[in-house]
């Protein structure tokens, strides 16, 4: 499930969380596919890849001493998680217009 991370040192990264694992150890936290939330002006936050200079795409597992909290977010930011890994996206609204 997409969740929002807020880490200790102020990061909040958006992943796919494996809450089965979570489950079994609740002391650690392992997800895939992390972005980091940016700040791009006005207001506004995009994301982008998290540690780009390194390996994870087995995924990465952390302890809970570094997480504040994890909360789900917004459509948006769901959306914008599963159009960059190769999800399904389903609107949320209505085409109004279309012929």
């Amino acid at each position: 499930m997409i969740k929002l991370i807020r880490l200790v040192s102020g990061e909040e990264l958006l992943a796919d969380v494996n809450e089965a694992k979570l489950k079994e150890d609740p002391t650690k936290v392992s997800f895939m596919n992390p972005l980091i939330m940016v700040p791009t002006g006005e207001g506004k936050l995009g994301v982008t890849d998290y540690m780009p200079y390194s390996d994870i795409t087995k995924g990465v597992t952390m302890s809970m001493d570094h997480i504040m909290f994890m909360v789900n977010p917004i459509d948006d930011f769901i959306s914008a998680h599963k159009e960059r890994f190769g999800g399904i996206i389903t609107p949320t609204s209505k085409l109004v217009g279309v012929k």
